[in-house]
């Protein structure tokens, strides 16, 4: 076996061809660098579900509020709260809702 083919470079090389032969995704790409190593490492041990919700955060593309009020699924992007649009890092970083459980992370 090649030593610089290995499980990682494997499934980069399936994830860059996949992201260039992509014709529906132009949103995501402007918003999210080509995948590389340092990308594909983020991703390393998690499960498919995990890996899931840390794209569609990245991305922006989750069932937040604010993506919901952007293609019309919500009558408002405010948070229950009322501080802020619910984005994720609203949520990971600012709603002083989830001030406790960010201090357990």
């Amino acid at each position: 076996m090649n030593p610089t083919v290995t499980p990682i470079t494997i499934k980069l090389d399936r994830w860059e061809k996949q992201w260039e032969r992509e014709t529906t995704s132009a949103p995501t790409k402007r918003l999210v660098q080509a995948p590389n190593k340092k990308t594909l490492r983020l991703y390393e041990g998690l499960s498919k579900p995990q890996c899931a919700i840390l794209i569609q955060m990245r991305t922006m593309r989750i069932g937040l509020r604010h993506f919901l009020f952007k293609i019309k699924a919500a009558e408002t992007d405010r948070r229950s709260c009322d501080e802020g649009s619910q984005t994720p890092k609203h949520i990971l970083m600012q709603c002083p809702r989830y001030i406790i459980p960010r201090t357990e992370l």
